[in-house]
């Protein structure tokens, strides 16, 4: 659990490495926004999504489309888009799990 705080902070400060360290100034920080958030979420259209590991809300830009295009090639999943056992992460996130697993991004 804690490690996917510290990738959220890292996320919300635009760390984009793991090797940053995290200070209680930057919790704070992100304490604070999180607070804000929470009192005034923002609304989400339907053209936004949120990201499965920071939680955070994107506009989406792929279509079903070529987000099952994309899974397929990278994964063999077919209809990832509407596979509830498929995440679906923004790019900052991606960049994080591709690197973690030396994918390319």
């Amino acid at each position: 659990m804690i490690e996917r705080i510290k990738a959220w902070i890292r996320h919300k400060l635009g760390w984009k490495t793991p090797t940053e360290t995290i200070n209680d100034m930057d919790i704070g920080k992100c304490i604070t926004e999180a607070f804000d958030a929470a009192i005034c979420p923002k609304e989400m259209s339907e053209e936004d999504f949120e990201c499965d590991m920071c939680h955070e809300t994107f506009p989406t830009e792929w279509t079903k489309e070529e987000a099952n295009a994309e899974a397929l090639e990278r994964f063999g999943v077919e209809d990832a888009a509407d596979n509830p056992d498929m995440a679906r992460v923004c790019d900052d996130c991606w960049a994080e799990i591709a690197t973690h697993y030396g994918w390319p991004i």
